[in-house]
């Protein structure tokens, strides 16, 4: 080996030791210790598949007349977003199409640029608004990256992401706040070791929160949507999680506990025994699980 070619690879071996201890030092956000409001859900009274009479659950309703013009046409609604200023339509399965009005319904636009291309995403995987800037970010994890754009639907860029997340969300304090479901990746980093983690667009990580405990690597991935706002907080709920967490931006502490008496968590039961099954034969047989299939690894 020639002095040039001894030079690249003691390059590339500094540049990978020192990427992997950048990663795997991120700091974690701890848990404020806080007394959440207890619900108690006593699940064995009452009707379970009596219908909700949402009258006597809701104060009003208000309908917005979206306009109706060609371009702004639906094909299919997966998601709606409703901001103090807009309303946005995803249509992520025919249209791959993201629609924009104000909140009074005139249409202001509509992202499409579904494709192969370079500036092109292979699907809308999430949506989000950055209410502070005005910005829409729509997520393709085929490509693991994030476009933005403006409100008319304008772009304004492209940032590649080097971790795979599925759901992501801003709060009022300007931070991004990623979701990771994709637990059947067992490494080291601070990444895929982790449930929640706190960055930038860019996806440039500074903490973390809530590690991946090791039964809970081979569980299913890819969940519903964890992030939700309630009077312009920004909440979040982990998978088979009885307590809602309260997130602002250096703290997390738990908000509301929901006590099912010992009744409400069964399935989770279930789901635990069934990947613990199945944790235990794969580490004999080597196999791994991604996206829903089981593969045999052989080499």
């Amino acid at each position: 080996m020639n002095r040039r070619d001894l030079f690249l690879v003691l390059s590339i071996s500094a540049f990978l030791l020192l990427n992997g201890c950048k990663r795997s030092n991120i700091p974690e956000l701890k848990v404020q210790d806080t007394q959440p409001t207890q619900i108690v859900c006593d699940l064995s009274k009452g009707d379970m598949n009596k219908p909700l009479d949402i009258n006597k659950e809701i104060d009003s309703v208000k309908y917005i007349r979206l306009e109706t013009t060609q371009a702004s046409l639906i094909g299919e609604l997966d998601k709606v977003i409703v901001s103090d200023k807009y309303i946005i339509c995803i249509d992520s399965d025919k249209e791959n199409t993201v629609f924009l009005f104000d909140n009074t319904g005139r249409y202001l636009g509509k992202i499409n640029q579904f494709g192969k291309e370079p500036n092109e995403y292979l699907e809308i995987t999430a949506c989000n608004l950055d209410i502070k800037n005005d910005r829409l970010y729509i997520y393709d994890r085929a490509k693991g990256r994030i476009h933005i754009y403006d409100m008319t639907g304008k772009p304004l860029g492209i940032n590649k992401i080097p971790f795979v997340f599925d759901y992501f969300a801003w709060n009022h304090d300007g931070n991004l706040f990623y979701n990771n479901e994709a637990t059947w990746r067992e490494d080291k980093d601070g990444i895929a070791s982790s449930r929640l983690f706190i960055g930038d667009v860019k996806g440039e990580i500074s903490q973390r929160a809530f590690r991946i405990t090791p039964e809970e690597v081979y569980r299913k991935s890819f969940g519903d949507n964890p992030f939700y706002y309630c009077q312009e907080e920004l909440m979040y709920v982990k998978s088979y999680s009885d307590t809602i967490y309260s997130i602002k931006q250096h703290t997390i502490e738990a908000k509301y506990y929901f006590d099912f008496l010992g009744k409400g968590l069964s399935q989770y039961k279930q789901d635990c025994d069934f990947y613990e099954h199945f944790r235990v034969n794969a580490e004999k047989l080597d196999y791994t699980y991604g996206c829903g299939i089981f593969v045999r690894i052989s080499g």
